[in-house]
């Protein structure tokens, strides 16, 4: 868990408030969920969007602690065979609370129809500039996925 600044990932630092480190995501996943009822959580591997390394198997301890909660996983897919592989991979081990986010910073402008699984995918649209593009690519889309917008400048702001 990081504390983002407005999109500059290299001032990224791990998620301290106050006293206490929230730098691991399922202590920070409790803490919250002692006092908000939620039921959807958003999980962005910055490490796979880079394409350094993922975190897969930090996120199936995440779904396994938490099976009631559904979670947004957006871990750099840009091909639909990553996307696949990875939601196959969970379903082969009972692993269902997620959907797949499929983030504009990586995605390629394929037919989004080849992104249509068995579950229902995401789309998060980044805010920063060639957000014009992206809609018009997007209601031009037969294909309709959930979008989430991602504003770049405010996060962590």
């Amino acid at each position: 868990m990081v504390r983002a600044f407005a999109g500059f990932r290299l001032n990224y630092k791990p998620l301290k408030i106050g006293f206490f480190d929230f730098s691991d995501p399922i202590t920070f996943i409790n803490k919250v969920l002692d006092k908000l009822k939620l039921n959807k959580i958003y999980i962005a591997d910055l490490d796979a969007i880079q394409n350094l390394s993922t975190n897969n198997i930090l996120i199936e301890e995440i779904l396994k602690s938490f099976p009631q909660i559904n979670f947004l996983i957006d871990a750099g897919f840009d091909y639909p065979s990553s996307a696949n592989k990875f939601s196959i991979r969970l379903q082969r081990k009972k692993i269902l609370n997620f959907n797949v986010v499929i983030g504009t910073e990586k995605m390629k402008k394929y037919n989004l129809q080849c992104f249509n699984q068995n579950k229902k995918i995401y789309i998060s649209l980044d805010i920063k500039g060639e957000t014009k593009e992206w809609i018009s690519f997007l209601k031009k889309s037969k294909f309709k996925p959930d979008i989430i917008l991602m504003f770049l400048r405010n996060i962590g702001g």
